[in-house]
């Protein structure tokens, strides 16, 4: 939640105050918290707390991680205790939380990864609803959202050194072998594309060696 004026930790200096709510998006804070809320759902979150200690404890610890990155000093090491307690949860409460997070502060770096994640994420929601369309339509849809979800895994790995060079050429080639598809499904049916294209596509060179 938003801190309401007069609401004002104590340990929280002004400046830093003033920096957290002119970054403060109700939006994403809300996005995290149903997601959370929608886990306790399928059973314990966690052994020594009840759901409820545990949904409260964990949105304070959302606030107090926000408060670190804004600068407070007395919040240090917050953001690390948020995402101890989510670590054994499903991955996208991670990500929900660094996405509330990166508002008040990150590297460059870390902004463009987690706008790769969000966007991932909402593409692949969209690909899971395609896939319920018996349709043509719906098939090219399917396989062209499939693409554009592996495309950004592949940016997504090219960003981490962790990777090999195998790994984000193996998403690629993932991305155009759906957007093959697609095309191949809606010419087809009838969608007509210039001359020579289908062709090309047909037998697109693979990223790999």
């Amino acid at each position: 939640m938003q801190y309401s004026e007069g609401a004002k930790p104590p340990a929280v200096p002004q400046r830093v105050y003033d920096w957290y709510n002119a970054r403060y998006s109700n939006v994403s804070y809300r996005t995290f918290r149903d997601a959370l809320t929608a886990s306790a759902r399928y059973g314990a979150l966690a052994e020594t707390e009840t759901n409820d200690e545990f949904l409260t404890a964990t949105m304070n610890l959302l606030i107090d991680a926000s408060f670190e990155r804004s600068g407070a000093e007395h919040y240090q090491g917050t953001e690390t205790q948020l995402m101890e307690r989510l670590a054994h949860l499903d991955s996208r409460l991670t990500t929900l939380a660094r996405i509330h997070l990166l508002r008040f502060g990150g590297s460059p770096q870390e902004a463009v990864e987690q706008a790769l994640k969000e966007a991932r994420m909402y593409v692949e929601s969209a690909t899971q609803k395609a896939s319920e369309l018996h349709s043509w339509r719906g098939r090219v849809a399917f396989a062209w959202t499939n693409a554009a979800a592996y495309l950004l895994h592949a940016a997504l790995a090219i960003l981490s050194e962790n990777n090999a060079d195998s790994y984000p050429l193996e998403k690629l080639d993932r991305a155009l072998t759906h957007l093959q598809n697609g095309i191949v499904e809606a010419e087809q049916n009838g969608v007509a594309f210039a001359d020579g294209f289908t062709l090309w596509i047909r037998h697109l060179v693979k990223p790999r060696r």
